[in-house]
C-alpha cells in the first residue's frame, strides 16, 4: 500500500484534517504490512494478525468520521448563500412590520376593534389578554402530552440510547476479549510451558557453570556466577508455579483452575453483554416511540385539538371575567 503525502494547504486549516488523514493512512499501511508478514510467518500467532486487522478496521472507521466532520469546513459558500437569502427576506418583511407598515397598521386596528368586546378601555393595553392567553398556553404546555413535554421525552430517549450504545459496546468488547482468551487458551498454555522449559534449561546451564564460594575458613563471598544462576532459577520458578496453579484440578476428573477461570470470565462477560444488548434494544424502542409521539404532536401545531382550544377559552374567560 503506497501512501502519497497530501500537498500543503494554501491556507492553514483550523483543524489539520489532511495531516490527520495522512497519519491514519500511514498507520493503516504499517499495520497491513505487519499483518501480511505475520500471515507468512509460522512464528507469529494468528491472534496478532487478527489484532492488526481489527486495528485497521478501527482506523478506517476513524478516517471516515474525520472526513465526515471535515465537510463542516467546506460550507462557506453555502453559508454565504443562505445569509444572502435571509437578507433578501428581511428586506421584504421589515417594511411591513415596522411602525407605520401595512401589517403594523392592521395590527393596531385589530386591537382597537377587539378592546370593547373584551371590556378593555380604548386607551388601555391588551396586557391582561396577553397574560391570560399565555397562562392558558403554559398550562397546556405543562401537560404530559404537550409539545414541550414530548420534546423533552424525545431528547431524553436520545440520550439514553447513546448511553446504552456506549455501555453495550464496552461490554461486547469485554465479552469478545473473554472469548478470545478461551480460543487462545491452549496455545498460550503450551507457549508458557515452552517458556518454562527454556527457562529451566538456562537455569540449569548457569547452575552448572556457577562457582561455589572459596572453600576453607573464612568462607568466601557468593560469586557473580552463582547470583546469575539464582536469578535464572527465580524466573523459571515463577513460571513453573503459575503453570502448576493453573493446571491444578480441585476435584479429580473436573476442570483445572485455569479452565474454570476462563469459563467464569466468559460467562460473566457474556451475561453482561446480553443484558446490555437487551437494554439497548429497549432504548431503541423507546426512542422510536418518543420520536413518533413528538413528530405527530408537532404536526398539529399551530392548530390545537378541540378539547385544548376549549380549555384555553375557559381559562381566558375566567381571567377576564374575574376582573373587579
Amino acid at each position: 500500500m503506497t501512501v502519497t503525502p497530501p500537498p500543503p494547504p494554501s491556507t492553514p486549516n483550523i483543524w489539520p484534517i489532511d495531516d490527520e488523514l495522512y497519519a491514519i493512512d500511514q498507520k493503516i499501511a504499517d499495520l497491513q504490512r505487519t499483518a501480511d508478514q505475520a500471515q507468512t510467518s509460522s512464528a507469529v500467532a494468528a491472534s496478532e494478525v487478527a489484532i492488526a486487522q481489527k486495528a485497521i478496521r478501527d482506523l478506517s472507521t476513524a478516517k471516515s468520521e474525520i472526513q465526515e466532520k471535515g465537510k463542516l469546513w467546506d460550507r462557506d459558500a453555502q453559508l454565504q448563500r443562505a445569509l444572502a437569502e435571509r437578507r433578501l427576506a428581511a428586506e421584504r418583511v421589515g417594511p411591513l412590520v415596522v411602525r407605520g407598515g401595512s401589517l403594523g397598521l392592521s395590527k393596531t386596528a385589530l386591537e382597537e376593534r377587539l378592546k370593547p368586546k373584551l371590556k378593555i378601555a380604548a386607551g388601555d393595553m391588551l396586557t391582561e389578554l396577553d397574560d391570560a392567553v399565555q397562562d392558558a398556553e403554559d398550562a397546556l404546555e405543562a401537560e404530559p402530552t404537550s409539545l414541550t413535554s414530548l420534546k423533552g421525552a424525545f431528547t431524553t430517549a436520545e440520550t439514553n440510547l447513546k448511553a446504552a450504545e456506549s455501555d453495550y459496546q464496552a461490554k461486547a468488547d469485554a465479552a469478545e476479549a473473554a472469548w478470545l482468551a478461551i480460543q487462545n487458551g491452549a496455545r498460550i498454555l503450551e507457549e508458557r510451558l515452552q517458556v518454562a522449559q527454556e527457562q529451566y534449561a538456562e537455569a540449569a546451564r548457569l547452575e552448572g557453570v556457577a562457582l561455589p564460594p572459596n572453600i576453607g575458613p573464612p568462607a568466601g563471598p557468593v560469586l557473580a556466577s552463582a547470583a546469575e544462576a539464582g536469578i535464572a532459577w527465580k524466573s523459571f520458578k515463577d513460571t513453573f508455579d503459575d503453570l502448576q496453579r493453573e493446571t491444578t484440578k480441585p476435584a479429580p476428573g473436573g476442570p483445572d483452575n485455569g479452565e474454570t477461570a476462563l469459563a467464569g470470565a466468559w460467562n460473566t462477560a457474556s451475561i453482561q453483554a446480553k443484558n446490555a444488548l437487551a437494554v439497548l434494544l429497549t432504548r431503541r424502542q423507546e426512542l422510536a416511540l418518543a420520536r413518533n409521539a413528538y413528530e405527530q404532536r408537532q404536526a398539529l401545531r399551530p392548530a390545537r385539538k378541540p378539547a385544548e382550544q376549549a380549555r384555553m377559552v375557559a381559562s381566558v374567560l375566567t381571567a377576564l371575567n374575574g376582573r373587579p
